[in-house]
């Protein structure tokens, strides 16, 4: 009995770890699917490459993170029903890296995915697209697309450079015009203007053209007419990059036209449905890149155009707020008393700048008294003029025997003869009735 219970046992331990490496080897089996064989001899796969077109070989940079450390040249890869061949390798190993591959069968572009044909290289590598890549997928398009974005790179920075208050209306060179103007110095606030560059010194500068031959509404038209014509060179790349906003998506619907149109038309001599179909999804999505980055291109430059419409606003408003204020005070010098006029020395002239004339003294007006005025006014009695006292003559003494006085001799005045008289008229009254009375002559 114990012999039989020993050969079990025996036979069991023989038996068990045979069973047990059976089972391994099973699960195994199990674990690890077996994957399907790309290789040229799989007769589908040499079906399919012969229906398809000759490629133009052209080349596709391939950028991914896997392994492609086993990535050779020569390795045939398919990818949106197309066959791409492995042209060189730049940069490979664990990490990832890059290669370049070139259409070999098909006219689809590469896509993200690349499933292994033939070669030594991974069974399936997944690509990762590049904005340079994008950028070549799009067309001819792209590139007057990458101009208008290069310009409203370079027009940002010259408007952020220009639009500044510190260079238009420093409020350094406000106090001193206030300054000048102020104590009556019309020449140094001239002066001031000529050494300053901006809107509002160029305003200045035209109050001061012909200051003393013109009147304060002429100073204020030139002073308006000189700041228009500054704000209209202002207003230039503002108005350029609205037209950059507005061109950018046109310019992109029109690639993704022009895209669509050339998908049609090579998927009419395509015969097998799965190849139109895979064809026809590339294209569009190549042909849909043009209108994507004329959008990446007008969005900021039409945030940017209101960004800087609104800080040049707000730089014109504060000059021509400074400007009124000049003129105002300009106009009360004007009308209360003459300014303290120095005389201007040469100044350094601006490039472009016309030196106004020298000031001239301002003659202030008599005001001419009004009749009722002239009405109250008192009269002052007119003394009459004194003549001159005469000294006195001394007088020769006379001789004895002769008068003191001289007679004075006095000349006939001629006769005048006089008209005849005219005799007296007597009238007789009438006698009384009672024949008394005295009659007189």
């Amino acid at each position: 009995m114990n012999r039989k219970m020993i050969a079990v046992l025996l036979a069991l331990g023989l038996i068990l770890p045979s069973l047990v490496k059976a089972q391994e080897e099973v699960d195994l089996d199990m674990d690890v699917p077996e994957l399907p064989d790309f290789s040229m001899q799989d007769s589908e796969l040499q079906m399919e490459m012969e229906e398809l077109p000759e490629g133009d070989h052209k080349t596709f940079t391939i950028t991914t993170d896997e392994d492609i450390s086993t990535v050779r040249p020569e390795d045939i890869y398919k990818s949106n029903g197309t066959f791409f061949k492995v042209a060189g390798v730049n940069a490979k190993g664990a990490k990832g890296g890059k290669f370049f591959v070139e259409r070999y069968r098909g006219e689809a572009e590469a896509g993200l995915r690349l499933n292994r044909v033939s070669g030594e290289g991974p069974l399936t590598i997944q690509a990762r697209h590049t904005v340079l890549d994008r950028f070549r997928s799009g067309g001819v398009v792209m590139y007057p697309i990458a101009f208008l974005l290069l310009t409203v790179i370079i027009v940002t920075i010259q408007c952020a450079i220009r639009y500044r208050k510190s260079l238009h209306c420093h409020p350094r060179f406000v106090e001193e015009c206030r300054q000048a103007i102020g104590s009556g110095n019309l020449n140094q606030f001239q002066e001031i203007s000529l050494k300053q560059k901006g809107l509002l010194a160029q305003a200045c500068r035209a109050i001061m053209i012909n200051f003393s031959k013109s009147t304060l509404e002429d100073c204020e038209s030139r002073s308006k007419a000189s700041a228009g014509r500054a704000i209209d060179r202002l207003r230039f790349p503002l108005r350029l990059l609205n037209f950059i906003s507005v061109v950018a998506p046109l310019l992109g619907l029109l690639g993704t036209v022009v895209g669509m149109i050339t998908c049609f038309d090579s998927l009419g001599e395509q015969a097998a449905s799965a190849s139109k179909a895979a064809l026809m999804a590339s294209g569009i999505k190549v042909a849909l890149l043009t209108t994507a980055f004329g959008l990446i291109v007008a969005v900021p430059a039409l945030f940017i155009y209101f960004a800087f419409n609104s800080k040049l606003s707000g730089v014109i408003a504060d000059c021509e707020q400074a400007a009124e204020e000049f003129l105002h005070m300009i106009g009360n010098l004007l009308r209360h008393a003459s300014p303290a006029i120095v005389p201007l020395q040469a100044a350094p002239q601006p490039a472009g700048v016309a030196i106004p004339q020298p000031l001239q003294p301002i003659q202030q007006p008599q005001p001419v008294p009004s009749m009722t005025q002239q009405a109250a006014q008192p009269v002052q009695p007119q003394a009459a003029p004194i003549q001159p006292v005469q000294p006195l003559q001394p007088q020769p003494i006379p001789a004895v025997g002769q008068p003191a006085v001289q007679p004075v001799q006095q000349q006939a005045a001629p006769v005048q003869p006089q008209p005849p008289a005219t005799p007296p008229v007597y009238v007789t009254p009438p006698a009384p009735a009672d024949g008394g009375g005295e009659v007189r002559p």
